[in-house]
């Protein structure tokens, strides 16, 4: 029988196999890629994570001191002059209205109590206070006739609750407030 070749057995097949350094060399790549990677994600979750805890003081502090100054404009100041970590007004429905800055608690929070009822929190926990002050004004005048209507100054230090978010996650505000009730 005759020696039949087929036509392509002449055709020389390059290896397709790689080598054991090619193979180091392209793992070291993607190890190195992927590495990149998981630093650039975790480090934007760290920020994210920074950024709420932000978002969540600036919102309790803005909250706490609008919910305070609303009150004050429209009350009869009862705490007097001085500075104080509480403070006692009679709102314009006739209620006793006490703010009051826990600080002795494991976490310092701001409550406020009406009419003799239990206190109950004006910040969230997620927040704590670490420095309240009113300071409040009672100004008249020498003359009779003139009657300056008080003022309270609102200091606030406030952070995150967060052990790892209290440096960076923290604010410090003031505000002064007259009452608009007129005697």
């Amino acid at each position: 029988m005759p020696n039949i070749q087929h036509p392509t057995s002449n055709i020389q097949h390059p290896n397709k196999a790689f080598t054991l350094i090619e193979l180091l060399v392209a793992m070291t790549i993607f190890i190195t890629v992927i590495s990149a990677v998981v630093v650039i994600f975790s480090r934007a979750l760290e920020v994210q994570r920074r950024t709420f805890a932000l978002q969540s003081v600036q919102d309790n502090a803005r909250y706490a001191l609008e919910a305070i100054a609303r009150e004050i404009r429209m009350a009869d100041v009862v705490t007097g002059e001085g500075g104080y970590e509480e403070l006692d007004i009679i709102n314009y429905k006739g209620e006793d209205v006490r703010f009051k800055w826990f600080l002795g608690e494991a976490q310092k929070q701001l409550k406020v109590k009406r009419n003799g009822s239990p206190y109950s929190l004006l910040t969230s926990e997620d927040v704590e206070i670490t420095n309240l002050q009113f300071y409040i004004r009672k100004c008249t005048t020498e003359e009779p006739i003139i009657d300056i209507q008080p003022r309270v100054t609102i200091s606030m230090a406030i952070r995150s609750a967060n052990p790892s978010y209290q440096d960076t996650a923290k604010m410090h505000l003031e505000t002064t407030v007259s009452t608009r009730i007129y005697k």
